[in-house]
Formats: C-alpha cells, structure tokens, sequence
C-alpha cells in the first residue's frame, strides 16, 4: 500500500503524453499543472510560482533535456528545482540530465514506489531554499538602502559644503532629514544631533526633526552626564535603550514612550564633536544592522563637522588676511616662481604709485630700479633650485622704482613657501623715507634731549639738597623740647622720611596728661609741612586753655592756614590730675580704645569733624572714668586699612583681636605691625602708620 507524505506544492509536469504521470500522485495533496508544448511551459512558470517541475524524459529525451537546458537558462528558473524520469537508469543518462539542469532524477520502474518521497525531499529543499533567499534578499535590500544613504549623504553634504557654504547647523538639519529616511524606523521619525563645546563639557543642540516644541527647548543645552545624550558625550560609546530609561532625566509631556539609538561623534583625533539621536519603537528588539548602519553615518558626522569647522576657520583666516593687508600701512605683495606679481595689497599700490590691480600679473622687477633687476633674479632662481633662502626671516634694506620712475628707500621682509609642487615667495615693503628724514631729525632731538637732560640732573639734584634741608627743619620743629613721653609706648612707620602723622604730649602745670594724634590728609613732606603749625597752638597756646578751646582752635588756625584740599584727622584725650577721668576727642578718627587688664572696656568713635575741614561748632566733650593701670590706645586708620593680595582689609575685628593679646600678653607694639605684615604677604604699606598707648 502506498504511502501519502503530509507535503504540498505546486507541480508542473513536463510530458509527451497528457495525464501518464497523473495517475502515479494524488491530486489532493498537490496542485498539479501539465504542459506539453515549450511555450505552454515558459507562459506558465512565467505566470504562476512553481515549486518543482517533473520532466518525463523517458520516451524522448534529447528534446526534453533540451527543454530543460532552456529553462535553466530562463532568468526567473535557475534555482527551481526539477526532476526528471528517465527510461533506463544508466550513466549516461543520468550524466546527460544532470548537466542539463536536474537536481534529481528516477526510473520510470520506480515511479510508483518513490515518486512522492522525491517530490518531498526536493519540495522541502526548495522552501528552505526560498526561506533562506528570502532572508538574503531581504538583507541585501536593508544594506543597500543603508549604504544609498549613505551615499547621499556623502554627496549631498560635501555639495553642501562645496557650493552653498550653507552654516553648520543648516547643514547638519539637512543630513538628519536623509538619516531619518532610513528603514527599520519608526513610521514618523524623529531625531536630534548635538554639537558638544570645546572643552567637551555641555552639548547644544544643532538641530532637530520630530521631537515636541517644549523638549526642543529643554535640550537646547545639555550638561555633561545629564540625561541619556549626557552620559553618552561623557563615557563616548554608542548607547541602545529599548523604552524610556530612568536616566532620561529631561522629558515631554508630549511624547509617547520611545526607544533611542544616540551614538557619539568622533573626530579623528579622539575629541568627540556631538552626538546624534534617533528615536526608536518603544520597547523594539535592538536592530543590529541599524546601529552598524548609524555607527557608519557618525563616521560621516564627524567628517562633515570637522571639515565645516575647518571650512569655517579657513574662511576666518581668509577675512583676517584680507582686512589685515587692506589696512596695512607696508606693502604687501606675493610672487609665482617666475617672479610675476600675483597679490598686490592696496598699501603696495600706494607706495608704488599704481591704481588697483594694476601690478597684479607684472613681473616684481617693475618696482626694482634696473641695477638692482639681474641680482633679484639670480636669487630668485637660486632660491627655486635650493628650495630655500638665506634672505628667509631678515629685514633688508632696498630701493624701490615707483611708476613715475623715482626711487625710494624700503625695508623688505621675505617669505618662501610651497604651492602645488611650486615655490611662491611674499615680500613685506615698507617706504622708509619719511624714517629716514625722522632719523636725522631725532638725532638732532637727541642731542639737544642729552644736553638738557644734563642741566636737568643739576637742578634736580639742587633741588633734592634743598628738601632735606627742609626735611630736617621740620623733624626738629616736629619734636618739641616740651614733649613728654611718661607713660607712653609709640610704634610709628612712615612711608617718608617726614610723616603726615603727628604725635604731640604735655603735662599741664595743674597735672594733667595731654595726648594728641594727628593723621593729615595725605603723606610725606606735603602733609608734615603742617605739623609745626599744630605743635604751636599745642605746646605754646593749648597748654593754658581748657582742651575743649584748644581742640576748637586748632580747627580755627588750620582753616586759615592750610589749602582747601588739607586738613587733619586726630584723636585728643587729656587725663586729669587725679588719674580718674578722662575727657575723649575723636574727629575722624578710627575708634579709641580704653582697655582694663588686656579687655577693650570702652570705644570712642569719631564723633567730631577733622581739624581744617569745615566751621562748625563742636559737641560736647565726652568723659569716660578710668583706673590706675587702664591703657588709652590711639593709632592711624593705616593699621585698619592695610590689604592682602586679594584686596581684602585687615579690619577692625582682627585689629581689635591682636590690640587685646598684646596688651594682656605686654608684648611689644612692633607684633601688631608685624601681624599685619604677614596679613600683607608681602604687599606695599599704602599710608603712615602710627599707634600710640598711654597708660593711666
């Protein structure tokens, strides 16, 4: 009983007479078409898919292994597999059919026994034929739609590049549209490309197809790390995510859930210029062969980035020699090998008295005298054999021929370079002769310059003689005879040799302690000048009058004795005779401080108007109680106002620190000065410093 195979197909039989082969398969399982003319069989593999041809062969075989020789040759039939019955099973046969184009073959005796095992074993073969060139064909179309692209976008940004000098970004919009048209992407695509700063730290966006108008905005610039395209620039490796990660940090509220693709671009030398961005289907199987696909395109990114940019710089380099030799005072002009003039900014034309263009394509020997013609030549075409000159990066002096035929003297500077397997020379030129007339004027000058310079060294050192006598005169005026130093400790550090602080103290015939300091405005000889006038009124006339007169007339004298631009800044006090009270006068000083076994008990801030500066009445005067031992601090705003290299002040607070542990700690004056150095680091004293501590 004959076996039924579970298979189907659509057969063609191939015989001399119609329906003998019929009779040997069941029609159910198959779909069986019969042809017997040539013709009828190429109409029908034309017309219909056919899945396996059987040939009877066995009553006349020449012309059927002919026929099967044909639709070999048939474009549309070359992998459809045949079968063919033969009469006898000999060699020859068999070798005959096979080189005709069979792929199987049977005896007619056999027919009945083995036919449909055959007909399976090659029907299965050609489905697994078919699938597998099914799968090659369809990859084949996917790369060859891939590199179409690609191909596109080669062509069109390099005409893009080369024609329109369209700007980056335009033409960066440009090459997205013909990436987004790539297959196995979304139905609407959308993407991004970024272009990263130099310093490779935030990407800005560049441009964009598909994406919501707010994401647009909160992408235009991204910070290294941020979000999904953030982390790519900083770790620079192509990164597939199939659904929105929880490190896509910046979102829309317009977006469905999506895939990305984002692929660093890279240039040559390692930097990363940008990144691109293409969206995917949300939760969609990674395509292998569209990251392969957009690895290739950032490749072609970044050839087009960097040839932009270095298009860009060139294009800059360009206006910067133009608007440099348009504006140029020398000369500047540049040559081919044979010496004919190919640049001749608008400056040469002027020194040359040529209108322009008008040298351009003249041999340089039109501005060299004709004495001066077969020495530049030689050295031309020694300079062009050599490939090199020793004229290279000297200045020279020459003449030059202008086209009214006068000459002139110019410094020349020459440049050689390479172009095209060519030497080209540039020439510097500058006219020297408004120089030379200055040269001969300026050594006149300078010798008159010497002469008066000499006379001016004896004036100054005559006048120097007569400030130090002044000097002297002053610092002994300063120091009065009637100066009293009990009880006084005094650090002074003055920029000059005469200061414009002033330190006057006295004892009263009645026992009371006198102490004034006083700090002009401004420093040296110009602000002590005064300092005589105060010790005056101080020593001569304060002495025998209440101190609230004396503080009123020194205001009074200083008004009528010094310029509008002077006056003085001082801090008075006067300690009565019984050591118990003392009366405080600040007026534009920095505080007064009164301290009780190292602690700051009492402030006295400026509450009066510097002496000199204006006529006003003054308050009343202010009494403080004090002790035996109590210490009365007076100093300079110097100390206070001293900076570090940063521009900050020393300030009150940190003077007010170090006053308190040199007075509890009975160190020496000098360490406050020399805190306030090291808080200096070196930095210049700006004003006269001067500090005063009388005790009680």
């Amino acid at each position: 009983m004959k076996e039924h195979l579970n298979t189907s197909g659509k057969i063609l039989i191939i015989e001399e007479k119609p329906c003998k082969l019929l009779t040997s398969l069941t029609p159910s399982t198959y779909s069986l078409t019969n042809a017997q003319k040539s013709e009828d069989v190429f109409s029908i593999l034309g017309s219909k898919k056919i899945e396996l041809v059987i040939i009877d062969a066995s009553e006349n075989q020449a012309k059927y292994f002919q026929l099967l020789t044909e639709i070999r040759d048939s474009f549309d039939s070359q992998q459809l597999p045949v079968l063919v019955i033969l009469s006898l099973d000999n060699k020859l046969s068999v070798k005959t059919a096979l080189e005709a184009g069979a792929n199987d073959y049977l005896c007619a005796s056999q027919i009945n026994d083995h036919i449909e095992q055959r007909i399976y074993w090659l029907i299965k073969q050609s489905e697994k034929h078919f699938a597998q060139t099914s799968k090659l064909k369809k990859k084949a179309s996917l790369q060859s739609d891939f590199k179409q692209i690609e191909s596109a976008l080669l062509q069109t940004s390099f005409y893009d590049l080369s024609i329109f000098g369209n700007p980056l970004n335009q033409t960066l919009k440009l090459t997205l549209s013909i990436i987004l048209s790539a297959p196995l992407l979304p139905e609407d695509p959308a993407g991004a490309i970024f272009l990263a700063d130099p310093e490779e730290n935030e990407l800005h966006l560049a441009c964009q197809l598909g994406l919501p108008d707010d994401l647009t905005k909160k992408c235009a610039i991204v910070k290294k790390g941020e979000c999904l395209c953030g982390m790519v620039l900083k770790d620079k490796m192509l990164s597939h995510y199939e659904y929105d990660n929880v490190q896509h940090t910046i979102k829309s509220e317009e977006s469905n859930p999506h895939g990305h693709y984002i692929i660093p671009i890279i240039s040559d030398k390692n930097s990363i210029l940008g990144v691109l961005n293409i969206y995917l289907d949300h939760n969609k199987k990674k395509p292998k062969e569209l990251g392969l696909f957009l690895s290739d395109v950032a490749l072609i990114l970044a050839m087009i980035i960097s040839r932009k940019n270095y298009e860009s710089r060139l294009l800059a380099s360009q206006n910067r020699f133009r608007s440099i030799s348009n504006s140029s005072n020398d000369g500047i002009i540049a040559t081919d090998q044979l010496g004919r003039i190919t640049f001749a900014n608008p400056a040469t034309n002027r020194i040359f008295n040529y209108n322009e263009n008008e040298l351009v394509g003249k041999m340089v020997t039109t501005i060299i005298p004709e004495r001066f013609q077969q020495a530049h030549r030689d050295g031309m075409q020694r300079a062009v054999v050599l490939g090199k000159t020793s004229l290279i990066g000297k200045t020279i002096e020459l003449f030059g021929l202008r086209k009214d035929g006068d000459e002139i003297p110019v410094e020349i500077s020459i440049a050689m370079w390479h172009a095209e397997d060519k030497v080209a020379f540039s020439a510097f030129i500058r006219d020297v002769s408004e120089l030379k007339k200055l040269n001969s004027e300026l050594l006149n000058a300078k010798i008159e310059v010497e002469e008066f310079n000499e006379k001016l060294a004896q004036a100054n050192n005559t006048l120097i003689e007569e400030r130090n006598i002044i000097e002297n005169i002053v610092l002994k005026i300063q120091h009065s005879p009637l100066f009293d130093q009990t009880n006084l400790r005094i650090i002074e550090r003055p920029l000059e040799k005469n200061s414009g602080d002033l330190i006057c103290a006295a004892k009263r015939n009645d026992g009371a302690r006198r102490v004034l300091l006083g700090d002009f405005a401004g420093h040296g000889l110009t602000a002590a000048i005064a300092c005589p006038l105060i010790s005056e009124i101080f020593y001569a006339n304060g002495l025998n009058v209440p101190f609230e007169k004396m503080f009123a007339d020194l205001n009074t004298r200083l008004l009528k004795a010094l310029n509008e631009d002077m006056f003085m800044a001082c801090s008075c006090i006067e300690l009565n005779s019984d050591k118990n009270l003392v009366t405080l006068f600040n007026a534009g000083m920095v505080d007064i401080f009164i301290l009780r076994q190292g602690n700051i008990i009492h402030q006295e801030p400026s509450g009066f108007v510097p002496r000199g500066l204006i006529d006003v009445p003054d308050k009343e005067k202010i009494t403080f109680p004090v002790q035996k031992g109590d210490r009365i601090i007076l100093c300079t705003d110097g100390f206070e106002e001293a900076v570090n290299p940063s521009g900050k002040m020393f300030g009150e607070i940190r003077f007010k620190r170090i006053l308190e542990d040199t007075i509890k700690k009975n160190r020496p004056l000098e360490y406050i000065f020399d805190q306030i150095n090291n808080y200096r680091q070196g930095g210049k004293q700006e004003d006269d410093m001067t500090l005063v501590e009388f005790t009680c």
